[in-house]
């Protein structure tokens, strides 16, 4: 990853380190976050992380644990991906709106899979 190499420590990377450690994790949490999860350095706090944690949070009633041991959740597109899985599985009866969604919404994320859309019809887990 290139663009870590030239990147400011203290105007790039402490502004996002400090936005995860204000949704609550501890220090040694966002560093093993960032170890498995490169790319979380890349990504904009207002573009990425507010839109896709708060969705997380409020929408999904995720916990932070969750997004502990899958932070690559903040690599999917939040309208092409994790909003549709998630009102699929709760259109289609397999979540309710409720605690522990979150954890199915993202387990399908990280399977390559088919899954079905609002119609019936497969559509390719890898696009969107």
């Amino acid at each position: 990853m290139t663009v870590l190499l030239v990147s400011s420590v203290k105007g790039t990377w402490m502004p996002k380190l400090d936005y995860l450690m204000g949704l609550g994790f501890e220090y040694e949490e966002v560093a093993n976050m960032v170890l498995r999860s490169p790319g979380l350095l890349t990504f904009s706090i207002e573009n990425n992380f507010k839109p896709k944690a708060d969705f997380f949070l409020n929408d999904m009633k995720g916990d932070l644990g969750d997004l502990n041991k899958f932070p690559h959740y903040f690599s999917y597109g939040l309208e092409g991906k994790i909003k549709r899985r998630h009102w699929l599985l709760v259109d289609q009866g397999f979540l309710y709106h409720c605690g522990k969604c979150s954890r199915l919404v993202m387990d399908t994320m990280n399977r390559t899979q088919t899954l079905p859309d609002a119609n019936g019809t497969s559509n390719d887990s890898s696009s969107s």
